[in-house]
């Protein structure tokens, strides 16, 4: 199941992505509105469904925590790996994308 925009999915499409229940999401999904991270938007079409949707606040909130990740990851494989390590992490990259891509298809 794709996710529909890049900022907002249903609940399913999360659990999906994630590999736990909807149910966990939906849990996670009340505790980042209360600290006003998503929120949640009725669907137009089915009332029953609400997609959770990234807010300002989540979306400045996600580049830094990734941001963030990046920089430790820039930082470990320059001070703890070899050139030798270095050199097969950048050969095995390609692999890994082609693994992710295929994941996010699923």
């Amino acid at each position: 199941m794709a996710m529909t925009k890049p900022r907002e999915a249903l609940p399913e499409e999360l659990a999906s992505v994630v590999h736990v229940s909807p149910q966990a999401i939906s849990l996670a999904a009340r505790e980042l509105e209360r600290l006003q991270l998503v929120m949640r938007v009725p669907d137009a079409e089915d009332r029953r469904r609400a997609w959770i949707e990234l807010t300002d606040a989540g979306r400045q909130k996600l580049a830094q925590e990734s941001a963030a990740g990046q920089g430790w990851l820039d930082r470990a494989i320059t001070e703890r790996l070899t050139t030798e390590e270095r050199k097969a992490l950048e050969a095995v990259i390609p692999i890994l994308r082609k693994l992710g891509s295929e994941a996010s298809v699923d």
